[in-house]
């Protein structure tokens, strides 16, 4: 039986490059892989008018619509995307897996750690300026050609969509993640009622870097049962 293809959403401003490893143990284990560089994707077909739903299907109809079968991993940003073309439920794909995915927004620890602070240096020390309390995506986006995405990515809020999901989908939830607030993955796996949802010990929001052999093990061992 030929196995779906893997397609790859990366996440915020990461490159295809650093899911190579998760790549080669996927092709080990008989799949073809595509490799989709999510920010540069987006970045390409951006324009004031468009939000981020349309780039996501834009995405979609250039580069994965005419595969006949797909397993489509989103992490991070990439998630987000991979969330309003799951919203489609287009016929040609067969799961749908989020890691590390804030498909719905609430406020991260580190964020709300970060705004606190800011808030009491303004307050106290208004004119110092030795720390920069602001996340370092914003300080690596802001007045480059990034900046627009950015804000529409952090802006964005699928929580009204999800349940128009119906694809089978595993919810990959890095129990270390200071990216995402951890009431993101519970209500992520509420309103996807196909959805399985896993805990991930010990690790954070970038699991394809830190332990790429478990992440792929996961996912072949859910696309497996799922055969079942």
């Amino acid at each position: 039986m030929v196995r779906p293809t893997i397609v790859i959403l990366t996440g915020y401003r990461q490159g295809a490059v650093l899911w190579e490893e998760v790549k080669k143990i996927f092709i080990r284990n008989g799949y073809e892989v595509v490799l989709l560089d999510t920010t540069e994707l987006l970045l390409e077909n951006d324009s004031l008018t468009k939000a981020l739903k349309d780039l996501s299907l834009d995405i979609y109809t250039k580069y994965i619509k005419d595969l006949p079968r797909v397993v489509l991993i989103g992490h991070s940003l990439g998630g987000r995307i991979a969330g309003y073309i799951g919203e489609q439920n287009p016929a040609n794909i067969q799961n749908l897996i989020l890691v590390a995915s804030p498909n719905i927004k609430y406020q991260s620890i580190k964020t709300k750690i970060l705004k606190f602070i800011s808030r009491i240096k303004n307050l106290v020390l208004p004119s110092l300026r030795i720390f920069n309390l602001s996340s370092d995506d914003w300080n690596n986006s802001k007045g480059t050609k990034y900046e627009r995405i950015y804000l529409k990515a952090i802006n964005d809020d699928q929580r009204e969509i999800l349940e128009n999901i119906k694809i089978p989908t595993y919810i990959i939830h890095p129990e270390k993640d200071s990216e995402v607030d951890e009431r993101v993955f519970k209500h992520t796996k509420e309103l996807i009622k196909s959805s399985k949802y896993v805990l991930v010990k010990n690790y954070g929001h970038n699991l394809h870097i830190q332990n790429p052999k478990l992440l792929t093990s996961l996912i072949i061992k859910y696309l497996e049962n799922e055969k079942q």
